[in-house]
């Protein structure tokens, strides 16, 4: 059986993106065996550094992060995994970094153009409905309902009414105890980074946000924390470039019970999880795969490193979408 017969048979989606400088991988996980072959079955051009990564129905949505010609937010046509298209891109100025999606709205964070908020709504002529901060830096978004959440540096964690997105306006302002990098929400609170600290912030009452919780590491770097179960993952792009597990049953009383150690000397950026497996992107290692049923011990059971470097990974369905720094996007399949 052929791979397009295949994917019809178990009604799955995938796709690739391939760029001069970036890359997106996909492998078919129908199980956790991951003693078989990886194959390349599809590839399509970006600007050239895809660095974030979401998919919604038969779209994938992808920041170009290219430093001398980003692209931007584009939108690319997933339905066919041998034949990605791209459908179309947004870039007015600055650098994008993340985005949020709701409904047929994208929020995206840009660390020299503020917040800008788009109508994606017929993907051949995104246009832009709002904007917060222009000419300001924020590098991260996340977004809950009518409300944002901005990773806007030097101003900490601000947070938005966005029930008229083309009118965004200020709830509230956290300072944090360092510059704040990103943000990441669950709950009722939120989790923000900003270099040697990752600070929760209690935030069911968006009006006077308090925070409760203060993690820190001397000679660490924190980014990209992601909360799945009781577990925090966070990037560190210090000294030591691991991937830091963190118990947060409690989001008052957090503590290290882990980490995934670099290869190759580079550093950790982003993780997904599914189930017990943690896909892991590192900067100069590429994709790890991670046996988390021991949190205190996670075990690498696979290592992908022909796809350059790890920026984002993401899992739909039977895929993993990996977003891989300056070798391109890439779709590959996963036989036994």
């Amino acid at each position: 059986m052929d791979i397009k017969n295949k994917k019809i048979l178990i009604g799955a989606l995938v796709v690739g993106i391939l760029t001069t400088t970036s890359l997106l991988i996909i492998f078919l996980i129908n199980n956790q065996n991951f003693s078989g072959n990886l194959s390349k079955i599809g590839q399509i051009e970006t600007n050239g550094l895809a660095t974030t990564v979401q998919v919604r129905g038969n779209i994938a949505y992808v920041i170009d992060s290219n430093e001398n010609n980003p692209g931007g937010l584009m939108l690319i046509n997933i339905s066919n995994p041998e034949q990605p298209v791209l459908l179309g891109s947004y870039y007015e100025a600055g650098m994008p970094n993340d985005f949020a999606l709701q409904g047929d709205v994208a929020y995206v964070s840009n660390s020299g153009d503020g917040l800008e908020i788009l109508n994606i709504s017929n993907p051949d002529n995104i246009v832009r409905i709002g904007h917060y901060r222009p000419g300001k830096i924020i590098y991260d978004v996340e977004v809950r309902d009518n409300i944002a959440f901005l990773a806007s540096y030097s101003e900490g964690l601000e947070i938005l009414n966005i029930s008229d997105p083309t009118a965004p306006q200020r709830i509230s302002k956290v300072g944090l105890s360092n510059y704040c990098i990103n943000v990441f929400v669950e709950d009722n609170f939120c989790y923000a980074s900003g270099f040697s600290t990752l600070e929760v912030v209690d935030i069911s009452n968006s009006s006077t946000p308090q925070k409760v919780e203060q993690f820190s590491a001397s000679n660490h770097l924190f980014f990209y924390p992601t909360k799945f179960g009781d577990l925090i993952y966070i990037a560190d792009h210090g000294n030591e470039g691991d991937m830091i597990i963190l118990d947060a049953n409690d989001p008052t009383n957090i503590n290290e019970v882990g980490r995934v150690s670099n290869l190759n000397d580079g550093y950790a950026r982003r993780t997904c999880v599914n189930n017990t497996i943690a896909y892991m992107a590192f900067h100069s290692d590429g994709l790890l795969i991670v046996d988390m049923s021991n949190p205190s011990n996670p075990e690498v059971i696979n290592h992908f490193k022909e796809g350059g470097k790890g920026y984002d990974v993401v899992i739909d369905g039977d895929f993993i979408y990996f977003a891989a720094g300056s070798e391109g996007l890439q779709i590959l399949y996963h036989s036994d």
